[in-house]
């Protein structure tokens, strides 16, 4: 990815309830972005995202794993939907099964990736995602 296809001072949240995974995703994107937040289901990511947008400073990105113990991904994604929250939202899974991508993308991702993540993939997403926040600055 070039230096110029990300957003650095882009706020990201990564949530999985598994601590290396989460540790994995972020070794990856870290040279990408400064501000990385963590958390370790859905129930504290819907907490912290509505914490960020009190603060007025709402995620841009986020990864949210599936299944997670107190409130899955699609669960916490509808919720964030239906807050209003417009973050662009990466579900990951490791089962790749059609009926649970396209749960997933109804719950309100943006997109679905599959474990083990694949760089090239990851970083399509976070092309498009640059690509979405540059064309908003041209319109404003």
């Amino acid at each position: 990815m070039n230096e110029g296809d990300v957003l650095p001072h882009a706020r990201v949240l990564v949530v999985d309830d598994v601590a290396l995974n989460r540790r994995m995703v972020i070794r990856v994107i870290k040279c990408k972005w400064s501000r990385i937040e963590e958390a370790e289901d859905g129930l504290v990511a819907v907490e912290m995202a509505q914490k960020a947008v009190a603060e007025g400073d709402p995620y841009e990105l986020i990864l949210m794993d599936y299944q997670m113990p107190k409130m899955n991904g699609p669960e916490a994604a509808e919720i964030m939907r239906e807050e209003g929250h417009k973050a662009f939202i990466i579900g990951v899974t490791g089962n790749g099964l059609p009926a649970d991508v396209e749960y997933f993308l109804s719950k309100g991702t943006d997109r679905v990736l599959i474990k083990p993540l694949k760089l090239e993939l990851l970083d399509a997403c976070l092309k498009e995602l640059s690509h979405q926040k540059n064309s908003l600055k041209q319109i404003y």
